[in-house]
């Protein structure tokens, strides 16, 4: 019925506004009145907002849902993330390739392969995988994520003989003791 086509067009409108508002549960909460209409490959954008709606999933950690879905648009790129995120690295690097024979001209499968050569202890096979994506998009925010080193702890940090100068971006009343203790470990401070 019409109904139906003015429900799903609405919903399929609503889904990606709230994901780009960070909204996850409540579109992942619309996903579920969507999915209850039935859509089909012939309505229409069923596949985008089953595309959309899987970052919703991964990002609040449903990787069961995410993957079932993923699966079900044949996205390898959203299966590669998922798999990396749930530390199954052979169906990663399964995947990767699976991209990778598409010869594909995006260097996105770079950032599951730098990703994949971390959680393997290889970090400086990682930053050459991540330097290809970066060449093309320089600003890709999970490749630099990716690429830098994140510390809960910057005693953590002090410890890594990898790292030859901090900058310290915290407050005021911390930089004197951090400070301290960076320059007695070795380190170059800014």
């Amino acid at each position: 019925s019409i109904f139906r086509t003015q429900k799903l067009y609405t919903l399929e409108s609503i889904i990606p506004t709230l994901l780009v508002l960070e909204k996850d549960k409540e579109a992942i909460s619309y996903y579920g009145i969507y999915e209850k209409l039935n859509p089909t490959d012939d309505d229409l954008d069923t596949k985008a907002t089953k595309t959309l709606v899987t970052y919703a999933y991964i990002r609040t950690k449903n990787y069961d849902k995410a993957l079932e879905i993923s699966k079900e648009t044949n996205n390898l790129y959203q299966q590669a993330k998922i798999y990396v995120e749930i530390n199954d690295l052979d169906k990663a690097k399964e995947t990767v390739e699976k991209i990778f024979s598409t010869k594909t001209q995006s260097k996105l499968p770079y950032l599951y392969v730098a990703q994949i050569q971390l959680k393997e202890g290889y970090p400086n096979s990682a930053h050459n995988s991540i330097d290809k994506l970066l060449k093309v998009k320089p600003t890709h925010i999970d490749a630099l994520k990716t690429k830098a080193k994140i510390f809960e702890d910057y005693r953590r940090l002090l410890e890594d003989k990898t790292i030859d100068a901090i900058m310290i971006a915290t407050p005021l009343n911390e930089h004197a003791h951090i400070t301290i203790e960076a320059l007695q470990a070795g380190k170059h401070v800014f």
